[in-house]
């Protein structure tokens, strides 16, 4: 019998556990982030990736370990890695509030960065946004201001 790679194992738990929540798989969108941090800062991109390693890929290992938590809480960090600023929670009717917890409930988290026209950078997403919430996205994070 073979020994299950514990990387392998991880990233089915997390799997499962995003197919059973109310949020969005946010790990294609922490990649796009990672490579815009590798291209205007490479120190960052690395205390970023240790940090993955130190509080997502060893934590996970853990089974009793929630992933749902423990990405979108990398996430926050990563999203304020670039540009500082702040992290949002935009609720179903398009009401924004600031974070500095994860909330219970799946909601749109953005941060927006320091930079003034900067594009918000996507958090966490529920995985099934609201009009309000997807109108939100268009215009803060994709830049989109036609055809709302």
């Amino acid at each position: 019998m073979s020994a299950v790679d514990p990387k392998e194992a991880a990233d089915r738990r997390t799997d499962e556990a995003f197919a059973r929540s109310r949020w969005a798989d946010p790990r294609g969108e922490y990649r796009v982030i990672l490579r815009q941090l590798r291209e205007r800062d490479e120190a960052a991109f690395e205390d970023a990736v240790r940090e993955y390693e130190a509080a997502v890929s060893a934590r996970l290992s853990d089974a009793s370990v929630d992933p749902v938590p423990a990405w979108l809480a990398y996430g926050q960090r990563l999203a304020g890695r670039i540009g500082g600023g702040r992290t949002v929670g935009i609720d179903e009717s398009g009401r924004a509030s600031d974070v500095d917890d994860l909330p219970a409930e799946p909601t749109l988290l953005l941060h927006l960065p320091a930079a003034e026209g900067a594009r918000a950078i996507v958090v966490a997403r529920p995985r099934e946004p609201s009009a309000a919430q997807r109108a939100t996205l268009a215009v803060l994070a994709e830049g989109r201001t036609a055809a709302l």
